[in-house]
């Protein structure tokens, strides 16, 4: 079913879109390489498969005319790179994961290519006698989707979300086919965990404190949080005896001024004496013993306040995008800093862990800035340096279901597997256990999924 037959090669330039010409293919130390060129523009690509492991890992190569003066035509920043491939057979059905938001991802149940979502990036198929996978991979600068194909053909993008490459080698896909799909899936996970250097679930150390059960300020306060309904809230909790040893403070404590970040130190008004003595009385005074808070991966939403003091003392730790945005700096040593200064001060302020919001939101930031794979391994490396170092590794990772975010987290165990649970919203349990399921298949080869909250009283879980 997963056997190449043929492919062809389109690259998107700044001047338009150009179909390469096929010149063949050729065998090299085990590698099967299929050659493409444009000669009037001198291009050259070229399309090299190998096998490991029972793992088909595609790699891709194009190199576009440089000339040291001259106006040159480079790849578009919106997939420049298409590749479509006929296999030896057509599969009966297929179950095509896809980001339906930058940050999450769900299932699309298809009998043809041509129906495949775009930003697909995970892709079961069952065919009449095996089950196959394919997994579009993260390299050093670009990530592949799969996109609408044809009756026969498989179609996959490539894109670094920055314009003006003129040379790049990198991953494409990985691929498996065999009787059993679960052990499909885990073969390619561990084949793609190898080559990004990352280890798999088994190997990421699960926190302690997830073993017991926390509680969560969001649905009790949404963003109307404070010290004062804190202490209020865990005194509650103590009196009718509910067993929480953790809590967490999401969305509402920080210090913000139109969607950025202002200060390291939480909300005045609401935390009048920061957290220190707060997180004191809760763990003296009741049975909870790790204090949490949430954030967003750009600081906040909008990324950090340019006018703010911490920014200009922290500027050497901050990127600054075309557009104007401040944000935690994607080079690890750069973007260490910044999050060293960050949770030291919530360390010896009492606080144990964090919920890092956004993730997937990169993309969006260095859009047009730098090239996306580059960016997202820098990031995870500087963030999770950090936690490691200040929070005994204790993170809960969120919004960062895009793949970029998750084969370049080096060592963080828990991960959120679905878009928010949302009470209000009906039939939103359905929609809710339809991408938890779905979803697992693939991302919980590399992470502990983390489900959301739910609500035990809701009309569903009664239902």
């Amino acid at each position: 079913m997963l056997q190449v037959k043929g492919m062809s090669f389109m690259l998107a330039l700044e001047d338009g879109n150009f179909p390469l010409n096929y010149q063949g293919k050729s065998e090299l130390s085990g590698q099967e390489v299929y050659s493409f060129t444009l000669e009037e523009k001198e291009i050259d690509a070229s399309v090299i498969l190998r096998k490991e492991n029972g793992v088909q890992i595609g790699t891709v190569a194009v190199h576009l005319k440089n000339q040291p003066f001259r106006e040159n035509y480079n790849l578009v920043e919106q997939a420049p790179i298409q590749l479509t491939i006929a296999f030896d057979d057509l599969p009966k059905q297929m179950c095509a994961v896809y980001q339906h938001r930058d940050w999450w991802s769900r299932p699309a149940f298809i009998s043809s290519y041509e129906e495949i979502p775009e930003r697909t990036q995970s892709l079961y198929l069952q065919g009449e006698k095996s089950y196959g996978y394919i997994l579009p991979m993260v390299g050093e600068k670009t990530k592949t989707y799969l996109a609408k194909g044809t009756r026969s053909e498989l179609t996959f993008t490539m894109t670094a979300y920055t314009g003006g490459l003129h040379q790049v080698e990198d991953l494409c896909f990985l691929l498996s086919e065999g009787e059993d799909l679960y052990e499909i899936i885990e073969r390619v996970f561990k084949k793609a965990c190898q080559l990004k250097r990352i280890p798999t679930k088994a190997d990421r150390r699960f926190p302690e404190m997830f073993e017991y059960f926390g509680w969560c300020s969001w649905d009790a306060f949404y963003t109307d949080i404070s010290e004062k309904k804190v202490l209020k809230k865990v005194q509650e909790l103590k009196e009718k005896k509910i067993p929480v040893r953790w809590i967490l403070l999401d969305d509402g404590w920080l210090s913000v001024k139109n969607q950025c970040l202002t200060d390291f130190r939480p909300d005045p008004i609401k935390f009048p004496k920061e957290f220190k003595n707060m997180t004191k009385t809760i763990k003296e005074e009741t049975d909870i013993r790790w204090i949490g808070v949430w954030h967003a991966l750009g600081g906040y939403w909008g990324g950090i306040a340019p006018e703010s003091a911490f920014a200009q003392e922290l500027k050497e730790n901050l990127y600054e995008t075309k557009n104007g945005k401040l944000i935690p700096h994607y080079e690890p040593e750069k973007g260490f800093g910044f999050w060293r200064r960050w949770y030291s001060y919530l360390r010896d302020q009492g606080i144990d862990f964090v919920k890092v919001d956004g993730q997937s939101a990169l993309k969006n930031y260095y859009k047009n800035n730098e090239e996306i794979a580059k960016v997202a391994a820098g990031t995870h490396t500087a963030l999770e340096g950090a936690v490691s170092m200040l929070m005994n590794g204790n993170i809960i990772n969120c919004m960062g279901m895009a793949m970029e975010n998750i084969l370049n987290r080096p060592n963080s165990c828990i991960s959120r597997n679905s878009d928010d649970f949302v009470p209000n919203e009906e039939k939103g349990f359905r929609e809710h256990m339809l991408q938890n399921t779905y979803n697992a298949l693939y991302h919980d080869q590399v992470y502990v999924c983390d489900w959301d909250m739910y609500w035990t009283k809701h009309p569903d879980a009664l239902s």
